[in-house]
């Protein structure tokens, strides 16, 4: 019993990290690869070369806006996230959240 224990503690830290990793967008990411990693948008827009994909979050209405990554000819140049389950790699155009 104690070393299933161990194993599992060994082994969660690690669990963890994949979640994480497979919600991380990060710059240069393609359409196709931020789907993958955060699944389908709740709205797709593009405008010209741009195009947004937005993102429900769990702050709702009290951060004012959903998630966001923006691409430039697909690829991926901005994100804004208000989830603490998603995460940008890159320099987000976005001041920090000053909700909790």
């Amino acid at each position: 019993m104690r070393k299933f224990l161990l194993i599992a503690l060994l082994c969660f830290p690690a669990a963890c990290l994949a979640q994480d990793k497979e919600k991380t967008v990060s710059p240069g990411m393609s359409e196709a690869q931020v789907v993958q990693s955060l699944g389908k948008p709740a709205t797709r827009r593009a405008v010209g070369e741009r195009t947004y994909l937005f993102y429900a979050n769990s702050c709702g209405r009290s951060c004012g806006m959903n998630d966001l990554v923006v691409l430039a000819r697909d690829s991926v140049v901005d994100a804004i996230f208000r989830s603490p389950d998603r995460h940008y790699t890159g320099t987000s155009s976005s001041p920090e959240s000053v909700f909790s």
